[in-house]
């Protein structure tokens, strides 16, 4: 039955400016989507635990908490950068909203006549066109071949909810969803396939798949989370099932978390790594930013807490997702899981290595980057300049995620830093910063010192390359 539901949609020829209705599109050429209200943005704070309410239902701590206030002198230790209330609701400067867009299921723009609807087809965007795609635009079951978008044409994602699959991107144009002051609200999943390449050196450009190859600008903006990650004011103990953070969090019910394993060892074999759903979520009062999040099972494992260190627990979920598909990403010769050496165990050096991941690489001697390892998924691209912020940490066993610079000049940007990437703006603090400015605090030289070499950092990881003259990075592998 699905065979023959897809042949059908490989067969659909659509004409002039008529809808694709029978192939499950959109209901006519014009078609938008409606962008989503306000109250569909994350609230910049979880709901606060009023006065009288059933303890029983919302336990409190068994002890004083560890706040930042109050834990190790002697280490200081990295926080995330706090977010004014406006940045979760900000929606002006939309891509989406620009004048002059054509509908990706508008036959008329596309050479055949027909709205791309083949399974494994191969796509050029038209040359000189801002191309919309909205939710009804492309089937969520539908793999594209290679999506190519020529230097002169912009893809651009409306606010809604909207799948996406593909074997991979060639962005020589640009590929935007939402803009640093206009964060989309829906969920959208953009899904990467295929297997690894048989050569290990990939020298054909038309060789590599799976991911994104960016020689323009790729610009993906989620709603906003913070903090991404939390240190723990509570040790927790088996059996527990709420949590109490020393930040303030604004994360959903059903959302996945990750708490971090506080034993000395952690590898394949032996991790005290825990994942859950959120339950509920609550601050405990409106003066103090300790939140309680009430986790989907008892966790298993003790997670130490103590004024030197704490365990943290970490947002998994995003509603902007980019992703290798679970049906090919996976290493399939997992066995053995581990080999025991003279040291103890470690991983094997003949398994696990078939897995392949979904990636994004930004190419080209003309492209400046920053690093900023802050800890959505969001990946964005300024002109010729690429900055990673904010990315879920690839702790899981698979689904290894990573972004390559090649060629470029590479800056790193310590973790406290916020994350805000917007157009240029002048201030005391930066007067003449020509679009040199990455963030609303800090002026970037107008040439950054060029390194010849290329920074692979997979998210979560902090790169300790570094061009001289650069910030250093001063960061623990906690701040991922």
């Amino acid at each position: 039955m699905r065979g023959l539901l897809l042949a059908a949609a490989a067969a659909c020829i659509v004409s002039g400016a008529a809808a694709c209705v029978t192939c499950g599109g959109c209901p006519s050429a014009d078609f938008r989507d409606v962008d989503p209200p306000v109250t569909a943005a994350p609230l910049p704070n979880a709901p606060i635990l009023r006065a009288g309410q059933n303890t029983t239902l919302y336990p409190s701590p068994r002890q004083a908490l560890i706040m930042q206030n109050n834990a190790s002198e002697v280490i200081v230790q990295p926080v995330q950068p706090s977010f004014p209330a406006s940045n979760f609701t900000d929606y002006y400067g939309c891509p989406h909203q620009q004048a002059g867009l054509r509908n990706w299921h508008d036959a008329s723009i596309w050479a055949s006549g027909a709205v791309p609807m083949t399974p494994g087809m191969d796509i050029t965007l038209p040359h000189n066109m801002s191309v919309l795609i909205s939710s009804c635009s492309i089937p969520a079951d539908l793999v594209f071949g290679t999506i190519t978008i020529p230097s002169d044409s912009v893809l651009i994602l409306a606010d809604a909810n909207i799948t996406l699959h593909a074997h991979g991107f060639i962005l020589q144009g640009a590929f935007l969803a939402g803009s640093a002051t206009c964060r989309l609200r829906s969920y959208i999943n953009i899904t990467l396939h295929g297997s690894r390449p048989q050569r290990q050196v990939i020298r054909d450009s038309l060789e590599w798949t799976k991911g994104f190859a960016v020689t323009g600008r790729i610009e993906l903006h989620g709603a906003l989370y913070s903090a991404t990650w939390s240190r723990l004011a509570q040790g927790v103990l088996p059996g527990d099932r709420v949590v109490f953070t020393q930040d303030s969090l604004n994360w959903e019910p059903g959302q996945n978390v990750v708490l971090t394993t506080t034993a000395l060892k952690d590898a394949r074999d032996f991790s005290e790594m825990e994942t859950f759903n959120i339950t509920r979520i609550w601050r405990l009062s409106a003066d103090h930013p300790a939140t309680a999040v009430e986790l989907s099972r008892p966790v298993k494992y003790r997670h130490y807490v103590g004024k030197e260190y704490q365990a943290e627990l970490a947002l998994l979920s995003r509603r902007l997702t980019v992703q290798g598909s679970e049906l090919d990403s996976e290493p399939t010769d997992i066995a053995p899981i581990a080999c025991n050496t003279a040291y103890g165990s470690s991983p094997c050096g003949n398994s696990s290595l078939t897995g392949y991941g979904g990636h994004i690489m930004v190419m080209g001697s003309a492209v400046r980057g920053r690093l900023v390892p802050a800890g959505s998924r969001d990946v964005t691209e300024s002109e010729t300049r690429s900055v990673v912020c904010r990315a879920a940490p690839p702790f899981l066993p698979g689904f290894p995620r990573a972004v390559t610079l090649h060629l470029t000049r590479l800056q790193l940007a310590s973790p406290p830093l916020p994350c805000l990437v917007s157009a240029c703006r002048p201030s005391a603090v930066c007067p003449a910063c020509s679009c040199t400015a990455w963030d609303r605090r800090t002026c970037w030289p107008a040439t950054p010192p060029t390194s010849t070499r290329s920074a692979t950092t997979p998210t979560g990881r902090t790169s300790r390359t570094r061009p001289s003259g650069a910030p250093s990075t001063a960061a623990s592998p906690s701040t991922q």
